[in-house]
């Protein structure tokens, strides 16, 4: 069955790694009949959150910006795809402030019960590291914010899980992972496979 696929490339670098794994997972996709869009967050107008719990209210944020409309496909989605490289051991700036501006979608205070769609996550990472160290931190990441989204602390109808992880080790330069046809060849099968695939691939089998 189709499903509706948002690829959200993190990097703000040109030809960066993981804008090139989600290309390839973007074409698996779309070969398999999915709807499929990607947002880059290049460009993007993405404001730090308050923390000022308007949204908890009203459930919408006080800014209306990039990361406003990117959280309003988030909610609309099945698939989220995440293309998230290694920044000192962790996410990106921007790709925090991002998943910090998912809060409207997390109406823990109103005790109202969750409406996204989503229910499989995927990540697409790459570090310059050769081992596992950091990439385990960004998996964690993602991991952490996908419970707020699996009934865990708000009851929701989809519970959210990691389908699948991706990891291109010992890149640094930009475009370096062209040097590992594995990993493009494996992003495309995952995005192919979207509509199958039912287990997190663990950074330890992506060595």
């Amino acid at each position: 069955m189709s499903k509706k696929v948002l690829v959200i490339s993190t990097s703000l670098r040109n030809n960066s790694n993981t804008d090139i794994l989600a290309d390839e997972f973007v074409k698996g996709a779309t070969s398999s009949g999915h709807e499929v869009e990607k947002i880059s967050l290049r460009n993007k107008e993405i404001n730090f959150c308050l923390g000022c719990d308007v949204c908890q209210n009203t459930q919408k944020c006080v800014f209306q910006d990039g990361a406003s409309e990117i959280v309003r496909k988030i909610h609309d989605t099945d698939v989220i795809v995440f293309a998230a490289p290694v920044y000192f051991g962790g996410v990106s700036g921007q790709m925090q402030t991002l998943l910090d501006r998912t809060y409207p979608l997390f109406p823990w205070k109103l005790k109202l019960e969750q409406t996204h769609r989503f229910r499989d996550v995927y990540l697409l990472t790459a570090s310059s590291s050769q081992s596992n160290e950091f990439i385990d931190l960004v998996i964690k990441k993602v991991e952490d914010w996908i419970r707020h989204f699996s009934g865990v602390w708000v009851k929701c109808p989809e519970s959210a899980k990691l389908a699948g992880v991706i990891c291109g080790l010992g890149v640094h330069e930009a475009g370096e992972i062209r040097n590992q046809p594995d990993k493009i060849k494996e992003a495309y099968k995952m995005g192919e496979a979207v509509s199958v695939t039912k287990n997190r691939i663990d950074a330890s089998q992506s060595k």
